[in-house]
């Protein structure tokens, strides 16, 4: 019998509590049997935090993050007198526009979406 780590099975707790798979996905991904994760989620009494998510969910969940921290870095130097209006007002419409984006992926929307963004986006991204 190979016996896995105390880290493995934290990095298997890890994602599935994160909502990174169900136990078949994460069983699959990790190389043990379904079996095997049950029996420690139920043991250890695995609870996820995060709702199980796609990933194109989690990228635009983790985009809109990003953008999010932008626009509160552009207020906080908007405070300090060093950030102009038309900043803060462009990456607020962008977060409005990733929130209704999400609000119709929840919604299941059957066909596509695809955001393209400009270089002045992606930089405020990162």
């Amino acid at each position: 019998m190979n016996r896995k780590s105390k880290a493995f099975w934290e990095q298997v707790r890890g994602a599935y509590e994160r909502g990174e798979g169900s136990y078949q996905e994460l069983a699959e991904r990790f190389g043990v049997s379904k079996r095997t994760i049950c029996r420690h989620g139920k043991d250890e009494a695995w609870e996820k935090t995060e709702p199980l998510l796609r990933p194109e969910q989690r990228a635009m969940r983790e985009v809109t993050q990003k953008l999010h921290s932008a626009a509160m870095r552009e207020v906080e130097r908007l405070e300090e007198q060093e950030a102009d209006v038309k900043t803060i007002r462009d990456l607020t419409a962008l977060v409005r526009e990733l929130n209704q984006l999400a609000k119709c992926d929840r919604e299941d929307r059957t066909e596509s979406l695809r955001v393209q963004w400009g270089e002045e986006t992606e930089q405020w991204s990162e």
